[in-house]
């Protein structure tokens, strides 16, 4: 991956392997887990009366702790204990009413399993290093796997 072809003064080609670079790097839970494959379907179903229900399917793909990667920058000793973080389903249902010419009436629940995040050791320099990076808290990475379980919300649109 990291080979690089040199020409030589008898005009033959010499490979030459260079260090990689930042960017060459896979480095999945570098700052917070980036899975190969994430995302956000919603099949919606929206009826001629005004009624609306939603359902919407939140997935994280699974991801190794970055010190598993073989590259020199990155390889180190880490707790096997929960050196990769498995696939994460979410599952939301949104519903949503118009009421007259005026009023939109919603409401719905995120995580509607109440799937709990991921939870990853904080470790010790002294047994090697885990899976809770510079981005984790609370043993798990709240700004990519839902934190806060099941959440129930509501509101009303006035137009006019």
């Amino acid at each position: 991956k990291y080979i690089k072809k040199k020409a030589s003064a008898n005009g033959e080609e010499a490979a030459a392997k260079e260090p990689p670079k930042e960017t060459d790097v896979d480095c999945p839970t570098c700052g917070s887990p980036s899975p190969k494959w994430k995302h956000k379907a919603r099949v919606t179903l929206a009826m001629k009366n005004g009624i609306g229900v939603s359902l919407g399917w939140r997935y994280v793909g699974p991801v190794n702790i970055e010190y598993k990667n073989p590259s020199s920058t990155l390889n180190g000793s880490f707790y096997n204990f929960n050196s990769h973080i498995k696939a994460q389903n979410y599952f939301d249902l949104a519903a949503n009413v118009t009421i007259g010419d005026h009023y939109n009436w919603r409401l719905g629940v995120n995580n509607l399993l109440d799937r709990h995040p991921p939870l990853v050791t904080s470790g010790s320099g002294a047994f090697g290093r885990s899976a809770c990076g510079g981005w984790c808290n609370g043993n798990t990475y709240p700004g990519t796997y839902d934190a806060l379980g099941r959440y129930l919300y509501t509101g009303i649109t006035l137009n006019f």
